[in-house]
């Protein structure tokens, strides 16, 4: 159950309509994942800087958390680019305005239906 989170100081109407869903469909065949599993927040005009003064330039922040997806450092290493090649291809975003944080949850820290997912009763 993947968390997704793209922050982003431009303005809603800068960014195509479908980005979500499309990027959802991207990240679900990178982690190898459902897409109808993944869960999604996009927080557009948010005052952040990529540098200590640097809020009048674009930058966008990628937040991804999974269930055990990112426990081994060659798993991240490995997608990583894969990633972001298709996040910044496909949605024509430059490189260097592009942060990505890849945070693993535990079982016990994620809860659905009123029971946390390592309760197995």
């Amino acid at each position: 159950m993947p968390f997704i989170t793209l922050m982003t100081n431009l303005g809603r109407s800068a960014l195509p309509a479908d980005i979500m869903p499309r990027l959802i469909d991207q990240l679900a065949g990178v982690l190898k994942k459902p897409a109808v599993n993944f869960n999604w927040v996009l927080e557009t005009d948010k005052t952040m800087s990529q540098g200590r003064d640097n809020s009048h330039v674009p930058v966008i922040w990628l937040k991804i958390e999974a269930v055990n997806s990112f426990r081994e450092e060659s798993c991240v290493v490995e997608l990583t680019p894969k990633i972001y090649n298709s996040f910044t291809e496909s949605l024509k975003i430059p490189e260097d305005q592009v942060i990505m944080t890849f945070n693993n949850l535990e079982p016990i820290n994620v809860a659905r239906l009123g029971k946390s997912l390592a309760d197995k009763s």
